[in-house]
């Protein structure tokens, strides 16, 4: 067998009992940022991709990277080849697999849970979710589904929010191993068992936990997931999740913080940050007596200054949002290296806000896109970037200047406990340790953007495209493994059909012939407007297939919706009900289950049965 080495563009066989592969097919990846290029016209049409229209991608033995180019550069070479893999997706678009920078892994099950604004969708559908991960087979289970729709979607990182439960982590850091995925996950830290009139401590078991447990149990997962790295046999990172501050005690985020300093540049730290007015009231009124360093002292701390007075802010910090920021927050959040995820689905969904592409743009903070399910509606990632197209449109136009009168719009109050002594829940009406509950009455104030000039562009499939690859991994210093076809890099990537439905394909067929950039612009805004999961055809890990578009077929799987018996069926019921997570995987909606003929209902009811 063949080992192929590329130098100077050129490929040498040497002798290997490994297999290279080849991928033929168009081919395009980002080597810079195209914010920096004009759209259309300019003097560089390619926004600072690379586009091969017949090209390849060569993959080595251990699911690097070799070279990626137009196919005749390397024809001759690869011809010479007698054992290479050779796959021909020609008429397809190769593409590096894309990055979700927020999505909540317990929270995909209650997609589309009605929420009239942020914290009473909180209070209503996510805490009685997530405490359901308390359960190791939930956990298990949801984990393994949650990573094979990633996959399925063309995700191929993703910075997961998990829950409170240690064992909710493990199994998700399983579920990533098994498949050799790239994902950033944390045990979520919050302390405070009521707040602003919201009470996590009122599921079974409480989705509350102590500042003293959130730092044990996160330090033993950092020490098994640094291990797990260093011996390469995962590429699970870990990040310090205090859920926001509002959640969290000052002891808490102290011991997020201490975390930080104690393994530097070796971990993450992912929260949520200025998503929604009510969100930012219960800040000001819970950490509104910080006063940040070199600050006056009836100055009161931003949302920001508040998790940078406790460590929390530097150039692994992942906000997820940061919709409502004051000038000043935009510039602390620049020079402290700090990255957003900016959650366009999400953030229209619950009406929290419009991001400020110009703001983060012209401040030098780097940002990428995430799905955020569960309030964000898919993860696929052309939703998401179909939605930040229209975020970034609107913004151009409107931008909110002042917040509705009163502290809290939704008629959300904070209580004086959530703000003396949060740690100890009794019951909605009586006080907590001692103290009186007394509403603080609402005060007007400016909105936290009052006095940032708004978006003033429209994103473009270009920037759209590199936000979901090389952006993301660049806000994450991830660039030098992951989001290009950069040599060495993992060669994590998808495969694209641009013709995934009619109303594509009858847009791609009217796209006069013009230049190769401009038509493959055009055919990405298309893909990004009008495209589905049914776009991913297949996606693959360090080389690997994980994930291949099922084909039409007069056979049914026993898990399919409606199940079937008999000669038709490609698994046996007997055979569905000997692994309840691969009866997923085959992509119906539940399985049949054990002694079950098929029967929809019954399945529906099985697996009804963990929410219970």
């Amino acid at each position: 067998m063949l080992l192929i080495v590329v130098s100077m563009g050129m490929v040498t066989a040497h002798a290997s009992d490994c297999r290279v592969k080849v991928f033929k097919g168009s081919v395009l990846h980002f080597v810079d940022s195209p914010f920096k290029y004009k759209y259309f016209g300019g003097d560089d049409e390619s926004n600072g991709a690379e586009y091969f229209p017949d090209g390849v991608l060569m993959i080595d033995c251990d699911g690097k990277v070799m070279a990626a180019g137009a196919y005749k550069d390397f024809a001759n070479q690869i011809n010479q080849i007698k054992n290479a893999d050779v796959v021909d997706y020609t008429g397809k678009l190769i593409m590096p697999g894309f990055i979700d920078m927020h999505v909540h892994l317990p929270q995909e099950t209650m997609v589309a849970s009605y929420g009239a604004s942020l914290m009473p969708w909180l209070n209503e559908y996510v805490f009685a979710t997530e405490a359901l991960f308390h359960d190791k087979k939930t956990a298990d289970l949801l984990s393994k589904r949650f990573i094979t729709d990633l996959l399925v979607a063309g995700t191929t990182t993703a910075v997961i929010h998990d829950t409170i439960h240690k064992v909710a982590v493990e199994a998700a850091f399983n579920a990533a191993k098994d498949k050799n995925m790239r994902v950033i996950v944390g045990k979520i830290g919050m302390d405070r068992c009521r707040y602003g009139g919201f009470f996590p401590g009122n599921t079974t078991p409480p989705l509350c936990d102590t500042a003293d447990s959130f730092y044990d149990e996160s330090k033993e997962l950092i020490e098994k997931f640094l291990t797990a790295e260093k011996e390469e046999q995962s590429r699970v990172l870990y990040a310090v999740t205090p859920r926001f501050a509002p959640s969290s005690t000052e002891a808490q985020l102290a011991k997020a913080g201490q975390l930080m300093k104690e393994y530097s540049n070796r971990i993450y730290m992912q929260t949520h940050l200025s998503e929604n007015f009510d969100e930012i009231a219960l800040v000001r009124a819970m950490y509104g007596h910080l006063t940040p360093s070199g600050k006056q002292d009836r100055y009161q701390a931003s949302y920001l200054e508040v998790y940078d007075h406790f460590g929390l802010v530097g150039n692994r910090s992942i906000f997820a949002h940061a919709l409502h920021l004051s000038q000043s927050d935009w510039e602390l959040m620049a020079k402290k290296g700090a990255v957003v995820g900016h959650c366009p689905s999400s953030n229209l969904f619950l009406g929290s806000g419009l991001f400020n592409f110009r703001a983060a743009n012209q401040s030098g903070v780097r940002f990428g896109v995430g799905s955020d399910v569960g309030a964000g509606t898919a993860l696929n990632t052309f939703v998401t970037l179909n939605e930040a197209y229209k975020v970034s449109i609107t913004g151009s136009t409107w931008l909110s200047s002042e917040m509705p009168d009163g502290n809290f719009p939704n008629g959300i109050r904070i209580f004086d406990s959530d703000v003396l002594c949060p740690e100890v829940y009794e019951s909605p009406n009586s006080g907590c340790c001692g103290c009186d509950v007394k509403e603080t009455g609402p005060t007007s104030m400016p909105a936290p953007e009052n006095h940032v000039r708004p978006n003033d562009f429209a994103l473009n499939a270009a920037q759209a495209f590199y936000l979901a690859t090389l952006g993301g991994a660049e806000a994450l210093s991830l660039q030098d493994k992951i989001g290009s076809f950069k040599k060495g890099n993992e060669a994590d990537f998808v495969v694209i059909d641009i013709r995934a439905n009619a109303m594509e394909s009858l847009r791609i067929d009217y796209l006069k012939e013009t230049t190769k950039w401009k038509r493959i612009w055009e055919t990405l805004f298309s893909v990004m407007i009008l495209g589905n999961g049914d776009n991913i055809l297949s996606t693959y890990l360090m080389g690997n297939l994980v994930h291949n578009k099922p084909q039409p077929s007069m056979k049914n799987r026993c898990c399919y919706d409606g199940g079937c018996t008999g000669t038709d069926c490609e698994m046996s019921p007997a055979s569905c009900a000997n692994d309840e997570a691969s009866c997923m995987d085959c992509g119906g909606d539940f399985c049949s289950g054990p002694g079950n003929t098929g029967n929809t209902t019954s399945g529906r009811k099985r697996f009804a049965d963990l929410f219970v």
